[in-house]
């Protein structure tokens, strides 16, 4: 099957694939939706159909193909959604431990700076 996302700080559609079929002229199951996708103004970026575990992109264009799905809701982008649990673990420990070792940086060179006459 072929799916499609849009992304809109690119302007293009983001055209992803996975190994299966669907039968011509049969409904799509029932997807399980968000709890707000339901709801008056809700943007369909956020109310499409999720994408399948299993689709890998494999391009991009002006137009939309096959079903439309969520595009990704992750502010650090699709590659954060695809890392394991342990893997975003150690990114956050890793970023915790360079915001304290810059604040401590940052401390020292002020006690230096207010040493000197």
């Amino acid at each position: 099957m072929n799916y499609s996302c849009f992304d809109a700080p690119t302007g293009l559609y983001r055209y992803f694939a996975d190994g299966s079929t669907h039968p011509i002229n049969t409904d799509l199951p029932i997807p399980k939706l968000p709890p707000k996708a339901g709801k008056v103004g809700v943007p369909a970026r956020e109310a499409g159909r999720p994408l399948p575990s299993a689709a890998r992109e494999v391009g991009r264009g002006l137009r939309a193909r096959g079903i439309i799905v969520q595009c990704d809701q992750s502010a650090l982008g699709g590659w954060w959604t695809e890392l394991e649990p342990a893997s975003k673990r150690n990114y956050i420990v890793a970023g915790i431990a360079a915001v304290s070792v810059l604040t401590a940086a940052m401390l020292v060179a002020e006690k230096i700076n207010h040493r000197s006459p």
